[in-house]
């Protein structure tokens, strides 16, 4: 799922750059990789987020999806 890979990302991120702020130019250059993955365009990404800023509750419901993705991943991870 796109919004797993972009919260993997925005983890990774942060803790590379030491939590710093980070340049748009890391941002745009990391998301494009993400959003080449999936076959989306920055343009399609952006509309998206803009339909879900003023669809909160959908939003809510696909972040579950996302979480739920996420701590399998750690379950999993875990495990091992």
């Amino acid at each position: 799922m796109l919004l797993a890979d972009a919260m993997r990302l925005e983890a990774s991120q942060q803790v590379a750059y030491n939590y710093m702020l980070l340049p748009d130019s890391i941002w745009t250059k990391q998301y494009d990789f993400v959003l080449k993955k999936h076959g989306v365009t920055p343009g399609d990404f952006e509309t998206t987020m803009e339909y879900y800023k003023r669809h909160g509750k959908e939003f809510s419901s696909v972040m579950q999806e996302v979480v739920a993705i996420l701590e399998e991943e750690s379950n999993k991870e875990f495990r091992r």
